[in-house]
């Protein structure tokens, strides 16, 4: 099969053909591909692996899902960071290549990105703190509602009437919060009626 040989031997040429060199390595075409591909499949199976683990631990140690939330975040990110780690890897892509990007990005952070590290900051706080937790009904700004969902961002509270409010995770450590649920899901509530002046006490009261 000469068309296939001679495809093979091209595309062998060009797979291993240096195009850059990055403190004393050279990168490929291959390299970039698989260490792209890596990258890429990482961010599905990290997001399996943690869901999946979440729910084996649930399973075995009974552990509440407010708790298991956190551990399924924490452990994505993770996994993320190591499939990244990998991909650079074998992209064979030096970190000292990043040193120039991170100063940039430590400028751009102090110029007008201190609200994202804030709630970045915020939300990891929170997890491994938890003044809140999901499940949790609280109170902010005077709205109610549960929390759905806390992010690395920003935290989702369900509130009365089904509305979805978005909330940075900074705004929970900075402002007044009230948590009904901390400890203790039981809450006493006070409901306060008034009846007409004459009416009968002893019925009112057995009513």
């Amino acid at each position: 099969m000469p068309a296939w040989n001679e495809f093979w031997n091209f595309f062998s040429k060009y797979w291993d053909t240096a195009i850059l060199h990055l403190d004393g390595r050279t990168i490929s075409p291959g390299n970039l591909l698989v260490g792209t591909l890596i990258i890429g499949l990482g961010f599905s199976w990290a997001g399996k692996l943690s869901r999946q683990l979440s729910r084996k631990v649930l399973a075995r140690f009974g552990i509440d899902t407010a708790s298991l939330s956190t551990i399924e975040t924490l452990t994505f990110y993770f996994l993320l960071l190591v499939f990244a780690l990998l991909g650079l890897s074998f992209a064979n892509i030096p970190m000292a290549a990043f040193t120039f990007a991170g100063g940039a990005l430590a400028i751009g952070v102090g110029f007008g990105s201190q609200n994202v590290l804030s709630n970045f900051i915020s939300g990891i706080i929170l997890m491994l703190e938890r003044p809140i937790k999901v499940g949790d009904y609280v109170e902010l700004d005077g709205v109610f509602g549960y929390v759905q969902r806390i992010g690395f961002r920003s935290t989702t509270v369900l509130a009365v009437g089904n509305r979805q409010m978005i909330v940075p995770n900074s705004s929970f450590l900075e402002k007044n919060v009230l948590n009904w649920t901390l400890s203790d899901k039981l809450v006493r509530v006070r409901v306060i009626l008034g009846v007409a002046y004459g009416s009968p006490t002893k019925k009112v009261e057995a009513l």
